[in-house]
């Protein structure tokens, strides 16, 4: 990928592990607009505007660019510390992909939202769904609920090795591989 040709850059929740490359991505190419939460750490904002870009403070549902839209905040408190999260939907035609960040507020809630919010189904589930520290039980009730809410899923990073080895075996030939660098295409 060209990252020179990058001209907007949606940000899920600031958490370091989502945010480590954006500095240098804004060093190389200013003028991107970069989408954050409303509700982020005002000291982050600021450090995207001094790169001289644009910053796109997001509350509610978005359109990006023609098909492609932010679910808008979603705010909750996890282990003490307030987090601010969005996630990415894109349009197919009749249903949609949803991208997840990091889901705090569930992987659930957000399919819900989703699907309240725009009135058409999920066709591919993608990110991490944070049931790393879950208990089996729990993860085996997301799992059910997400078969029945989508069609196709790509677990990652904070799902747990638990988590993908579930939506896997319930999935079957609808999970997705996904690890860095990979492209899928609908």
């Amino acid at each position: 990928m060209d990252l020179m040709k990058i001209t907007k850059v949606v940000i899920s929740h600031q958490h370091w592990d989502h945010i480590q490359g954006l500095n240098g991505l804004l060093e190389m190419n200013k003028g991107i607009t970069v989408y954050v939460c409303a509700h982020s750490n005002k000291n982050f904002k600021d450090r995207i505007l001094k790169q001289k870009a644009k910053l796109v403070e997001v509350k509610e549902k978005i359109n990006i660019k023609e098909g492609v839209y932010s679910s808008g905040e979603c705010l909750i408190s996890y282990k003490g510390e307030k987090i601010a999260e969005q996630s990415l939907i894109i349009e197919r035609g009749k249903d949609l992909v949803l991208l997840c960040g990091c889901a705090h507020f569930g992987v659930l809630n957000i399919i819900e939202k989703v699907r309240r919010s725009f009135n058409k189904d999920i066709y591919c589930l993608i990110g991490g769904f944070h049931l790393m520290d879950k208990e089996k039980r729990f993860i085996e009730y997301v799992v059910r609920e997400c078969r029945k809410a989508v069609k196709k899923i790509a677990p990652s990073h904070c799902t747990g090795f638990l988590g993908v080895s579930l939506f896997r075996e319930v999935f079957k030939e609808d999970f997705l591989e996904i690890k860095v660098g990979k492209e899928i295409g609908f």
